[in-house]
């Protein structure tokens, strides 16, 4: 079927081929890159940014912390007083970190996580707000005592519940630049595989094609051109190579008619020399009678 078809056809249906398969390599390249963008954007715009929260949380939690046992090392007012106003500004950074993070986790696993939180941030809250009643009351002894009984243990528990969502949303980044790898060795592999692919076909299209137009022609268009050339000019004694057994290409062809077109020649050649033989024949017949003639004039004027 292949060797049927027009030479402009074979060339489109072959190059139509290897720009399907091009066009595949580019649409898969483009859909896992998208992929790649997607998986990167969460990480971005949304993981990391929550890992940041949590850690802040935990910052601020600390910073609490070593305000709470300032408090109570310090005799001087003014430095308890700047002690309880960092508390004061490290709560209110607590509770605005929380709230942004409450928005932006939706999987069920975090939002268990995020719960364990805020009962456990409550529990501490109430604690310290009786912790910094007794500051403020300079009741430092009983301070001291809810500090270590009753607020360590609240904190430690806030500070888990804390880590246990930074660990999440860790191993989230984590699986996440899992998942690009995979795509990337995945997505690398289908475009190397459908490359190979690809210049397999297009050499293989060529070879075909290539060697349909030969055998058409029976060898090289510019040969081809050479000798029409010099047929053209009236050189019927060119010797056309052509490959063996071949009887239907277009320099087979050209050879076939150069022999017909030297047997005409030769008819030609013959029927004129035989013409040329009988013109000699009929000036001597005629030399013959015209001496014939002149003997008998001669004769009758004797």
């Amino acid at each position: 079927m292949f060797a049927n078809m027009k030479i402009g056809m074979r060339l489109g249906l072959s190059f139509g081929l290897v720009l399907v398969l091009l066009s595949s390599i580019a649409v898969i390249g483009i859909t896992r890159l998208s992929n790649l963008n997607e998986g990167t954007g969460k990480i971005v715009n949304d993981r990391y940014p929550k890992t940041v929260m949590v850690n802040t949380t935990l910052m601020n939690l600390n910073r609490i912390a070593r305000s709470m046992r300032n408090t109570l090392i310090m005799d001087k007012p003014d430095d308890v007083k700047k002690e309880l106003a960092r508390v004061e500004e490290s709560r209110i950074e607590i509770k605005n970190t929380l709230e942004k993070l409450d928005k932006g986790i939706t999987s069920e696993k975090g939002r268990e996580l995020f719960k364990n939180i805020t009962e456990a941030q409550g529990k501490y809250v109430v604690t310290q707000e009786r912790f910094l009643q007794l500051v403020a009351d300079n009741k430092k002894d009983s301070a001291r005592d809810l500090l270590l009984t009753e607020i360590r243990p609240l904190q430690l528990a806030y500070f888990a519940a804390l880590e246990k969502l930074d660990e999440y949303q860790g191993k989230l980044m984590e699986d996440a630049g899992k998942e690009a790898a995979e795509e990337y060795a995945s997505a690398r592999s289908l475009m190397i595989i459908l490359g190979i692919v690809a210049v397999l076909v297009a050499t293989f299209a060529a070879f075909l094609v290539t060697r349909s137009i030969t055998r058409q022609i029976g060898g090289e268009p510019d040969y081809a051109a050479e000798v029409v050339r010099k047929i053209s000019e009236g050189d019927f004694t060119v010797q056309v190579q052509v490959r063996p057994g071949d009887t239907a290409s277009l320099l087979a062809a050209m050879q076939n008619m150069l022999g017909k077109m030297a047997q005409i020649i030769a008819q030609v050649r013959g029927s004129a020399d035989a013409l040329a033989s009988a013109s000699e024949e009929v000036s001597a017949t005629a030399q013959s009678l015209s001496q014939s003639a002149s003997e008998q004039s001669a004769s009758v004027e004797e």
